[in-house]
């Protein structure tokens, strides 16, 4: 897809795959350094409200999003009665895999909640079994960053993300998420993202995006448009009222 605007003469964008701490506050046991892949760095010469830097994890998917409002993205805290004694991750069960802006898939007849979820995530799988310890993120097949586009790209290799499910559904899966990052300026980002199917199982449920926002303040809507078909209206997170200091935010997507 071609991009939208042309790049703006009044700001810099710089490209790194070298990691060096955001400064965002992450609640889980895992350092930031574990899901880091790629930065996209926008530095506007004459409105800082306008410049941005976007982090995109080993899975593909955004995994920060930084501005002057600060981190977008939640900070990946789980409460304790969602911890179950047996889970690897224990309270950092969900590093950077679900809390995140990214593509999800299900086949609905085959999913079967609870005990036959079926969740292809394009971030990684959830720590719930006792021999998960360390996250697992969503191979990435390919990446490439043009700079003359100023977009970065890359295909990873979906994963079922109930590990602790697939041992009795047998649950695999044939989904390839392809995602491209273009600065197309002033502040803005064109994401563009497409999934493959090359198995049997039958996507009736497509999830793009899903996401949501940590406790903070935007100045205007977000608006996603998707061609030529609406995937999905609207991305979810969850707050924790019990947890006001650490509470995750509720964010809608708007679609034109």
């Amino acid at each position: 897809m071609p991009t939208l605007l042309t790049a703006d003469p009044d700001g810099a964008l710089t490209y790194s795959d070298v990691y060096t701490p955001s400064g965002s506050t992450w609640l889980l046991d895992f350092d930031e350094s574990t899901v880091f892949k790629a930065e996209l760095d926008y530095t506007h010469a004459g409105d800082p409200d306008r410049s941005y830097t976007l982090r995109i994890g080993k899975g593909g998917n955004v995994y920060s999003f930084r501005g002057v409002f600060g981190e977008s993205v939640p900070p990946q805290f789980r409460p304790d009665p969602w911890v179950q004694p047996d889970y690897g991750g224990g309270s950092s069960y969900a590093p950077w895999v679900d809390e995140v802006w990214q593509m999800v898939a299900v086949d609905g007849a085959l999913h079967n909640s609870p005990d036959a979820s079926y969740f292809i995530h394009q971030a990684g799988v959830y720590l719930k079994t006792p021999a998960q310890t360390t996250p697992f993120f969503s191979p990435m097949l390919a990446e490439h960053y043009n700079p003359t586009t100023q977009s970065y790209s890359c295909v990873n290799w979906g994963q079922q993300a109930h590990t602790e499910d697939v041992a009795l559904t047998g649950f695999t899966s044939a989904l390839l998420y392809y995602s491209r990052y273009t600065n197309v300026g002033p502040g803005i980002i064109q994401v563009d993202q497409m999934m493959y199917n090359f198995g049997d199982d039958n996507m009736s449920f497509i999830n793009v995006p899903w996401g949501g926002g940590a406790p903070f303040e935007l100045w205007g809507d977000f608006y996603f448009e998707s061609r030529p078909l609406v995937l999905s209206r609207r991305g979810l997170v969850w707050g924790h009222p019990g947890h006001p200091g650490k509470r995750n935010r509720r964010l809608d997507w708007m679609v034109q």
